[in-house]
């Protein structure tokens, strides 16, 4: 965090975000207890795609959790 400033409310409810994807590949540790996974090290991962919101205010770029959950909010609300 940089630095705390305030939004009002009606801001996020009449401005939707910016959505962007991340696409995120898992990689095991290398003490991973593959083991205990079926198929072991040949076990299929899925590659997630991943949606990362950005809301601009004034000067103010809020994103990652922080717009996740205002977006989750916002939603719930309206």
């Amino acid at each position: 965090m940089d630095e705390i400033f305030f939004v009002p409310l009606f801001y996020f409810l009449e401005n939707e975000p910016e959505k962007y994807y991340m696409n995120y590949y898992p990689k095991a540790d290398n003490d991973f207890p593959y083991h205990m996974v079926n198929n072991g090290k040949d076990y299929n991962w899925e590659n997630i795609r991943y949606p990362v919101y950005f809301y601009k205010y004034n000067n103010y770029i809020i994103w990652g959790l922080t717009a996740k959950i205002t977006y989750s909010v916002v939603r719930k609300i309206k």
